[in-house]
């Protein structure tokens, strides 16, 4: 495969995938597409098998999967967004789409990057293209994503749907390589920056074209950054997110709303510590005086609570 031919580079983050790695590399390997793709693989340093898994794929395939090898792991000391920005930055320069996928999830369709590539050939004004996926629990059960517009071929979201439903996982996400370059340029404003962010600042370039068709598993392994959080620990890191948003995009009305309506919705599932601090949090940076008097009659309410229980104990 000459390079120049390269028309999709596939990202791919590993970290301690073993278990999941040669699935996730055999679910690029099996694309059955009309162009040329290659696979980045970047590997954080990893403590088990998974760098000898990519030297092994890399070597019966060198024209597909173009290794990046860390001696320290870099996402303790620098967070993801690093690591995702080394992969862009290494991606064929005739390259028009990224896609994503972690080495502990994978694709189960062998026209996912086909069917992408048609659709946002097709839809110049969509700044991504995304999928239906599945969801494999710590136990093994598996839970089927609800897939939006089953009944149609394609459909179509904008941001008001950012908030409302995670459909855009890692796994299932294509992208125009300028919007992503737009992205990796935004988020350098972050400490840390998160997949939301992502999603965010690819709808600020367009919409999504979603494709109602299972094409890939989301492992919840408890390895990921995600997956090994507690519920009350996932909440508060998505209310970072929106914070993070509006902190930087104050003037945006797709940020706001949303961020106050998190705090309101999540109150009841946080821990007390986190309850709290959500609550201080939101007095302060609410611009409505409604908001303040909602959150405050909140804090008083949850104070109470909170007393009437230390007196009965």
């Amino acid at each position: 495969m000459d390079s120049k031919d390269v028309l999709v580079s596939i990202n791919c983050l590993v970290y301690n995938h073993e278990p999941f790695l040669r699935k996730c590399l055999d679910g690029f390997l099996m694309q059955e597409t009309t162009f040329a793709f290659e696979v980045i693989v970047h590997d954080d340093a990893s403590t088990d098998g998974s760098t000898d898994i990519i030297r092994e794929y890399a070597k019966s395939f060198p024209d597909i999967i173009k290794p990046m090898y860390e001696e320290e792991n870099q996402f303790s000391e620098n967070g993801a967004f690093a690591l995702e920005k080394r992969m862009f930055q290494a991606s064929s320069p005739t390259s028009k789409y990224i896609a994503l996928c972690e080495g502990d999830d994978y694709w189960a369709d062998p026209h996912k990057l086909q069917r992408q590539f048609e659709a946002l050939e097709k839809y110049p004004a969509c700044s991504f293209c995304s999928t239906g996926f599945r969801i494999v629990k710590k136990d093994g059960n598996n839970e089927d994503v609800t897939i939006y517009d089953n009944g149609s071929d394609v459909s179509f979201y904008g941001i008001e749907s950012w908030t409302k439903k995670w459909v855009h996982q890692p796994l299932t996400l294509f992208i125009r390589k300028d919007v992503y370059d737009f992205c990796m340029e935004e988020l350098s404003k972050y400490y840390r920056p998160k997949d939301a962010h992502v999603i965010y600042y690819l709808f600020k370039k367009g919409r999504c074209v979603y494709i109602p068709c299972c094409m890939g598993v989301y492992n919840e392994s408890g390895l990921g950054v995600w997956s090994s959080k507690s519920y009350s620990q996932q909440i508060a890191m998505n209310l970072k997110v929106r914070r993070d948003l509006y902190k930087n995009n104050g003037n945006d009305p797709d940020v706001y709303p949303p961020y106050m309506l998190y705090i309101f919705t999540n109150l009841k599932n946080l821990d007390t510590k986190n309850h709290l601090q959500l609550l201080g949090e939101g007095m302060r940076e609410a611009t409505s005086w409604k908001d303040r008097m909602k959150l405050m009659k909140s804090y008083l309410v949850f104070v109470k609570h909170r007393i009437l229980c230390c007196i009965c104990h």
